[in-house]
């Protein structure tokens, strides 16, 4: 077949599938649109109500970890919050406040705060209203929200005293570390100039429409019942290792989700003119194109712009969970974090 034919069939191809995914995406906003026009004003007033209180909490105890209960009476839900204890045996650095991504758990990231606690750091997080060990809805969240609880339980824990040592956090820096939408949310805080520190890991500045199976083929966002899944999120398929993944994808797909996913977007796209102050001194880690949830070279422009003082790693093979990632990837990633919040220059 002449040469000339087939490169212009293949662009011919190419301009329909383009075509096709872009109806494809506003098929799928529309649907979003569609299923927040009937959540009730009044769902969202209660939500906004409940991120601003600690209620009274039931206090478990597992050793180094301490899991609180929070029940929401506004929410009628019930939130999990956890305490990952320094390690008795270092010197006490401080704490650290861990924002989770979407369909996340703070119980899928313990790789990373075991490594926090053994130099020396206290890791407090939550699991976000409809995922991980919370009950409700993601609708009832969105990443203002998710900002302003983080404020709340910083300044609600950190006379926390340990139960070995007395330590609390009341002397430490304030320090953040967010995945994706988590990332999007300590961007937020930086942008209010809330903390110190700032860990950015793939933060989704620039969330693409189509995520995790329906990357490649934009509507598996409707064929497909679950889209994030943990085979998207990593390579490691944890053979020799014990699976850190405890708590399963929930959400299971932004569909299931349609606030939240919209707000994201919306907050995303905000973000672009959030100039980040010189004074907030910022890591990001990013993965390269293999990541199907952000688009990690317009993560690297929107840092370029508005990012201030910050630092920037790339790891170019890895997918989007980096602190879950193939331990050549997952061991330096937790590494240079703990550099990073050593650094007594910050």
């Amino acid at each position: 077949m002449n040469r000339s034919l087939v490169e212009l069939q293949s662009r011919a191809h190419s301009v329909k599938m383009k075509a096709m995914n872009n109806a494809i995406i506003a098929l799928i906003l529309a649907t979003f649109t569609l299923s927040c026009t009937t959540t009730s004003q009044s769902s969202r007033d209660v939500a906004e109500e409940a991120v601003t209180k600690i209620p009274k909490q039931t206090f478990v105890s597992e050793g180094t970890v301490f899991y609180e209960t929070v029940f929401n009476a506004s929410d009628e839900a019930i939130q999990q919050i956890g305490m990952f204890l320094e390690s008795r045996s270092v010197p006490f650095k401080g704490c650290v406040m861990y924002l989770e991504g979407f369909g996340d758990s703070m119980q899928n990231h313990y790789p990373l705060f075991n490594k926090l606690r053994k130099e020396g750091y206290r890791v407090i997080s939550f699991d976000y209203l409809g995922q991980g060990g919370s009950q409700g809805s993601m609708n009832q969240m969105s990443i203002g929200k998710i900002a302003t609880q983080a404020k709340n339980l910083w300044q609600h824990y950190e006379k926390f005293k340990d139960p070995y040592n007395s330590r609390t956090c009341a002397g430490s820096k304030k320090r953040v570390i967010g995945w994706s939408a988590g990332g999007l949310a300590a961007y937020r805080l930086a942008y209010e100039k809330w903390a110190d520190v700032y860990v950015l890991i793939n933060p989704a500045l620039a969330p693409k429409w189509c995520v995790g199976e329906s990357a490649d083929w934009c509507i598996n966002n409707l064929l497909k019942a679950q889209v994030v899944t943990f085979e998207t999120l990593t390579r490691n398929r944890f053979d020799k290792y014990t699976d850190p993944h405890l708590e399963p994808v929930r959400p299971v797909s932004p569909k299931e989700a349609p606030l939240f996913a919209v707000d994201l977007i919306t907050s995303a796209f905000l973000a672009r003119q959030w100039r980040i102050d010189s004074s907030e001194r910022t890591l990001v880690l990013i993965s390269g194109q293999s990541d199907k949830y952000v688009d990690t070279e317009e993560v690297r422009r929107v840092m370029d712009h508005n990012g201030g003082w910050h630092r920037l790693d790339s790891y170019d093979e890895a997918f989007h969970e980096l602190d879950n990632e193939l331990p050549e990837v997952s061991d330096l990633v937790h590494q240079r974090i703990v550099t990073f919040l050593n650094d007594t220059s910050l």
